[in-house]
């Protein structure tokens, strides 16, 4: 019953009874809003709020980097369908073209590790961090195995 009482540090996911409260200000749209109170161990302090500083200065890139990568897969397949099937064109072009993109794609999540509020509450900042950075590594993969299975 103690154990829930203790404060939980949003940097690192841990309850620790050193935990302090600070306030937060971020004029994004997605960002801890401003005068967001959270919880943190002294000696994260800082790092917190450069990570808040750092997404709020690249939230509008990295959701214009996202999303426009999901377009870009959605139309280049589309693209890539439609010439396929009405020139001589190989197959080979739209799989490339695509592991292109999904490469991009994993290269925004990899450069901007920000994950969702609930991966944040439950591993803390600095282990969702090191899963997203992760999941970019992965998707940059498959994206690489993607051309190279079209250029086999």
């Amino acid at each position: 019953m103690e154990r829930n009482m203790k404060p939980k540090c949003i940097w690192t996911g841990r309850r620790d009874e050193r935990a302090v409260e600070v306030t937060l200000s971020s004029p994004g749209s997605l960002a801890l809003r401003a005068e967001t109170p959270v919880h943190v161990l002294p000696e994260y302090e800082q790092q917190l709020r450069e990570f808040n500083s750092d997404f709020a200065r690249n939230e509008q890139r990295f959701l214009y980097g996202i999303f426009g990568t999901i377009f870009m897969i959605v139309f280049l397949v589309l693209v890539g369908l439609i010439l396929t099937a009405l020139t001589s064109l190989p197959d080979s072009i739209l799989i490339i073209s695509a592991g292109l993109a999904i490469i991009l794609f994993g290269g925004i999540i990899y450069r901007y590790p920000y994950s969702t509020p609930q991966t944040v509450k439950w591993l803390g900042i600095e282990k969702a961090v090191k899963v997203t950075r992760w999941c970019g590594i992965g998707t940059i993969t498959f994206g690489a195995a993607l051309i190279i299975h079209g250029l086999l």
